[in-house]
């Protein structure tokens, strides 16, 4: 079994560092939204009414398919009574 180092690298030609850290961001946003939906015991219909936004949203969200915006990240978060930094470190 390879690991996640040796599976990237057969990307490499393809997937550059920034190609990385988007679906990193992804990731990690897409869980915490999961994250709080499941918490709350709601179904993606239930949590979407909740959010504003339609249940076909949520659905493309936690399948990692949803390349957010800053406005689209602010409007979830806000009504998740969540705050979001951002920080940003020179590698």
């Amino acid at each position: 079994m390879k690991n996640v180092d040796d599976v990237l690298a057969l990307f490499e030609d393809y997937v550059d560092d920034a190609d990385i850290m988007k679906y990193n961001l992804i990731i990690e946003v897409t869980h915490k939204i999961m994250e709080e939906r499941i918490s709350q015991n709601m179904s993606q219909k239930e949590f979407a009414e909740k959010l504003g936004i339609s249940q076909s949203m949520i659905s493309k969200i936690e399948s990692e398919q949803y390349n957010f915006t800053l406005e689209m990240l602010a409007k979830i978060f806000t009504k998740l009574d969540y705050t979001v930094e951002l920080r940003i470190d020179k590698i």
